[in-house]
């Protein structure tokens, strides 16, 4: 193989653990993108809330969601990180009963095994 196709076969190949990362009291809804571009959910996850998740291939999208109980206290924080390689690459916190916490963050090559 050439040089762009050998690129291009390490980087479908290539992985990223990506660990979902959230935080607050009670229980939420908790939904993230798993391998494969599925969706996942927890719909009453105890807080807190830690997954770790292998992303592969092209586009290593990584999306979470959390969304406190209805009725959770209108102060109560609910807080999303998306961590790579044990570095914070987005946060989000939201308050109030059904307030959601939206986190998104696109692997790059550099930050994969490949």
């Amino acid at each position: 193989m050439g040089g762009v196709a050998n690129e291009i076969d390490k980087e479908s190949n290539s992985t990223a653990t990506v660990t979902y990362r959230v935080t607050g009291e009670g229980t939420a809804s908790v939904t993230y993108s798993d391998k494969d571009f599925n969706m996942a959910q927890d719909t009453a996850a105890a807080l807190p809330w830690e997954k770790d998740v292998t992303l592969t291939g092209f586009g290593k999208l990584a999306s979470l969601t959390a969304t406190n109980d209805f009725d959770a206290a209108a102060g109560q924080a609910i807080t999303c990180e998306i961590v790579v390689n044990g570095e914070v690459k987005n946060t989000q916190t939201s308050k109030g009963p059904a307030a959601t916490a939206n986190c998104s963050y696109s692997v790059s090559s550099s930050e994969s095994t490949k």
